[in-house]
């Protein structure tokens, strides 16, 4: 950070909200266990102009669909913003869900 390289904090059940998110250029959103989806958190995180990472369960060798429809179901303020990110092994996959559920 001091050198200046963007940087992301991870947010997970083991890292919660740290002094750094200040500093971040964004978050890295995980989970290791089931994954919710904080609607407020995410509002907050865009409003600061922070970009939002969210790592897909099946990175983590989990079941991709039930996170996926509670993105989906966000509001278009967050599901639409450029800052919000889907990190996934099965780019394709989540291309046709999210533009054509």
């Amino acid at each position: 950070m001091k050198k200046g390289l963007t940087s992301f904090s991870r947010y997970s059940e083991y890292e919660p909200r740290t002094l750094l998110w200040g500093e971040c250029a964004g978050i890295w959103y995980d989970s290791f266990s089931d994954m919710t989806v904080d609607e407020v958190l995410f509002t907050e995180l865009l409003n600061l102009g922070k970009k939002i990472a969210v790592a897909s369960p099946e990175l983590h060798g989990k079941d991709y669909k039930t996170l996926w429809k509670k993105l989906y179901y966000l509001p278009s303020f967050v599901l639409d913003s450029k800052n919000l990110i889907l990190c996934t092994d099965i780019p394709e996959i989540a291309r046709e869900y999210f533009n054509d559920t």
